[in-house]
């Protein structure tokens, strides 16, 4: 039995357990990829009647689960028992009464192999699935993801849950009819001086079609020669059908980035419910883009100060005032424009946050206050800096 083969059937053995017991008790950690995979779960928890209890995996740090817990993406504690669902590269060994099965791609995709045993997933969450595969494979945004992930794509999640497109690998392109609409309002990549500058843009753009490859390339590099920085490329890009609230995965990455502020399980739930919860994540997500673009390019023109200190030996870098909502989206387009030196701290109403960017270790990790999306909530920067020691 190939490896594949192995988690899913472990996953799909301990869904059984849950369907028979009536009752699901998850704790869901707050990347993309997770929250995309427990949606699915209580997708089918739903669909068969059974009562679902959904806690984010930071619970864990100050909490024992009860038996036959389900823990998706995150490190089990010491206490409790069930199934843990890691990616290959957490893999760590045995803990107490705890199964371990390890996705050697995304989560999303070993869950979704398992509970396709028992329910036929609707297009709209093998959509949703798509984005949060594209997430396992990228430590920042979709744009970044190798044309070989994109092409198994259809083979994986079915054909109907998205299409591939050749062309500029942006958010918007291939669906938005614009290309200097493309450009001003990607996030993904974001790209400094173009993003939100319709002036440039149009400078930049000028009337080069969507459907000339040969421009789109010379495009592509006039864009990243003007950045310094490899931010726009040519290869395949997946979209999602007219319908979708969102135009392609890297959109969905970018507004779930945002939503899980107020915590996975929170969107994990919404997300179960198909095009309902999608819809109100995208129409949260239309002020949360604005918000982002607003942000970034206050700190890309130097009109909000940013701060590097060395504190007990630790680089650490001080964004300001950012509301908790868009500090995930900000930190993952910081991290692929390499902005800060060290570990990027963010500054929010009484206090700073780290972003948890590590698989959440309830062992490693206890006693740091880490919030349901994802955040280490600190009183000043020298706790941050104690915080990154424990992080890195």
């Amino acid at each position: 039995m190939d490896q594949q083969s192995g988690s899913q059937g472990i996953i799909g053995e301990f869904l059984k357990k849950l369907l028979d017991k009536k009752y699901c008790e998850i704790y869901v950690s707050h990347d993309v990829d997770s929250v995309i995979a427990a949606s699915i779960v209580i997708r089918l928890m739903s669909a068969h009647r059974i009562d679902v209890g959904v806690s984010s995996a930071s619970t864990l740090l100050t909490t024992i689960p009860p038996d036959t817990s389900l823990v998706i993406g995150s490190k089990p504690p010491r206490g409790g028992g069930g199934l843990v669902i890691l990616r290959r590269r957490d893999e760590s060994s045995k803990i107490s009464e705890w199964v371990i099965a390890y996705a050697s791609g995304s989560i999303s995709q070993e869950v979704l192999g398992a509970v396709s045993q028992f329910y036929q997933v609707p297009r709209e969450l093998r959509g949703a699935a798509v984005a949060g595969h594209m997430a396992s494979f990228s430590k920042n945004l979709l744009s970044s993801v190798d044309d070989k992930i994109i092409s198994a794509l259809g083979e994986i999640f079915g054909s109907d849950a998205s299409h591939i497109k050749e062309g500029l690998k942006v958010m918007g392109f291939g669906v938005w009819d614009s290309l200097s609409y493309v450009f001003e309002n990607t996030l993904d990549p974001y790209i400094p001086g173009v993003t939100g500058n319709p002036s440039k843009v149009s400078e930049i753009v000028g009337s080069i079609q969507q459907s000339d490859k040969e421009s789109l390339k010379k495009l592509s590099k006039a864009i990243n020669d003007l950045t310094g920085l490899e931010l726009v490329s040519v290869g395949l890009k997946p979209i999602y059908w007219d319908e979708y609230p969102f135009v392609d995965p890297y959109e969905l990455h970018i507004c779930l980035l945002a939503s899980i502020a107020s915590g996975s399980p929170e969107v994990s739930s919404y997300i179960s419910t198909g095009m309902p919860g999608l819809s109100r994540i995208a129409y949260r997500c239309l002020d949360h883009k604005r918000m982002i673009i607003d942000y970034l390019k206050d700190i890309i023109d130097k009109s909000k100060r940013v701060s590097t200190y060395s504190v007990k030996g630790r680089m650490v870098t001080i964004y300001p005032k950012v509301s908790v909502n868009i500090i995930w989206p900000v930190h993952r387009v910081l991290a692929l424009l390499s902005h800060y030196n060290g570990y990027a701290v963010y500054e929010i109403e009484g206090g700073y946050a780290v972003p948890v960017d590590k698989t959440i270790d309830p062992v490693s990790m206890k006693g740091l206050r880490i919030t349901q999306g994802g955040l280490a909530i600190v009183e000043s920067v020298q706790e941050a800096a104690e915080v990154v020691s424990l992080l890195q």
